[in-house]
Formats: structure tokens, C-alpha cells, sequence
């Protein structure tokens, strides 16, 4: 069940049983987690983006079926940048932007990383970087005096909370989007973590796609920085 209300969203969930991986699991996937990646940027240099974006995102889950560790963070960010490129250069810059956002937010490093090997997709990627001014914008934000705040449109699609997650009793974490004019969420970053990369990631996917009725201003669309908090608890806690 979903309860919203203003700008916070809970998630409330039955008490799942889940085991934890074992660290040897962890570890012993890393090592087939670079040959995988490796293998994906060479198919994303031969083949349509469009072919290689499943895989991508199968290779997204296997990581998070690992559960929490801390190889989280360094596994899903190259993979995240990778689907970034590919939905550059199928011309989907506010996916690729989405993408590149959160790879930067789970894997801080990522942000000076050397984008040209990706051409194009790299440059458009690299005009996109998470530097200290714009973390401190996003950490200022909030709604201007007289602001009608951002409607949602869409129904939040709450995606199934990843296995690994469920035997914990409650996360939260808050989010800045920015929302344009026409109501479109852009570029996610987390003010307050949940502790989690997963959960962090869970809950920026699950505004990947949603659209807004814009912020106004005496009638007018504007564009806007968005604070929430998506936030999970079980019902048997």
C-alpha cells in the first residue's frame, strides 16, 4: 500500500522473509562483474544501443540481487553509465542525464571520470556533473514564496522493493528533482541517504519516469528544485 501526502511518499510493505548473501558471494561476483561490464561497452561500440539496454539493466539487478555490500556503489555506477551513453546516443538526453545523475550519486567518484572514449555521448554526459556548486544548490532547495508546488500526474509506479531490503524494518531517504516547465523530472540527487545504495537507488527508479503538473507562479509554469522523501516501513515492525 502507498500513503502520499504534499511531497512524501511511504511505502508500507508486509514483513518478507529474506536471507542475507553471504559476503563470499559478493566477492566472488566482482571478478565476473568487470568481465561483464568490459563486455558490455564493446557491444555498446558494435551493436544498437536499444539491443544492449536489457542486458544492462539484467546485469543492474544481478548486482542488486547480491544485496548491500561494499562493492554496491562501484558496480552499479559504471553499469548506470553505460545505459546513460546508450540513451544518449539513441537521442534520449533526459534519460541519459537521469542515468548519469544517479550513477553520481551512488559512486561520488564518477563525477571527474573521463567521458571521451564515448564520444559524443560522453560530451553531452560530461555537461551534466554533479561538482560541489551544484550539490549545494540542491541542498538549498526550496520552493520560491508564492510557488504552487509540482503535482503528480502519472501514478508513482512503486516498483517491487528489491529482496535484499525487505527483512529491514524502515529506510527513508530525500531526494532533489528538478522539474521543468512542461513537468518532466530531471536529474535526481539524494540529500539525506537512506544508508542504503539500493534503497538510494530504488527510490530515485521509482520517479524515473513520472511526470508532474509543474510548479506555477501567478498562472505560469516554472522550473523548479523538488525536495521528497520517498520512505519504507513494514507493517509487522
Amino acid at each position: 500500500m502507498i500513503r502520499r501526502s504534499a511531497n512524501k511518499v511511504v511505502v508500507v510493505g508486509l514483513l518478507l522473509c529474506a536471507f542475507a548473501p553471504r559476503e563470499i558471494d559478493a566477492y566472488a561476483f566482482v571478478g565476473k562483474w568487470q568481465r561483464k561490464a568490459e563486455a558490455l561497452e564493446a557491444k555498446l561500440d558494435a551493436s544498437s544501443p536499444s539491443l544492449v539496454i536489457p542486458e544492462i539493466d539484467r546485469t543492474i539487478n544481478d548486482v542488486i540481487a547480491l544485496g548491500e555490500h561494499r562493492e554496491t556503489p562501484a558496480m552499479l555506477g559504471p553499469l548506470l553509465v553505460l545505459r546513460a551513453v546508450a540513451a544518449a546516443r539513441l537521442g534520449d538526453e533526459r534519460g541519459a542525464v537521469w542515468d548519469w545523475s544517479v550513477a553520481q550519486t551512488l559512486d561520488p567518484g564518477l563525477t571527474n571520470a573521463d567521458l571521451s572514449r564515448f564520444g559524443a555521448a560522453g560530451d553531452l554526459l560530461s555537461k551534466y556533473r554533479l561538482d560541489a556548486e551544484t550539490l549545494r544548490t540542491a541542498q538549498g532547495a526550496k520552493l520560491p514564496e508564492g510557488v504552487e508546488r509540482p503535482k503528480l500526474v502519472d501514478k508513482l509506479k512503486i516498483g517491487t522493493l528489491p529482496s535484499p531490503l525487505r527483512r529491514i524494518c524502515r529506510l527513508s531517504a530525500t531526494l532533489v528533482l528538478t522539474i521543468d516547465r512542461e513537468g518532466i523530472s530531471r536529474r535526481p540527487i539524494v540529500l539525506a541517504t537512506s544508508g542504503s545504495k539500493i534503497f538510494d537507488f530504488w527510490a530515485m527508479d521509482s520517479y524515473r519516469t513520472i511526470r508532474f503538473e509543474p510548479a506555477r507562479r501567478a498562472g505560469e509554469a516554472i522550473e523548479v528544485d523538488y525536495v521528497l522523501t520517498v520512505s519504507f516501513s513494514q507493517s509487522s515492525c
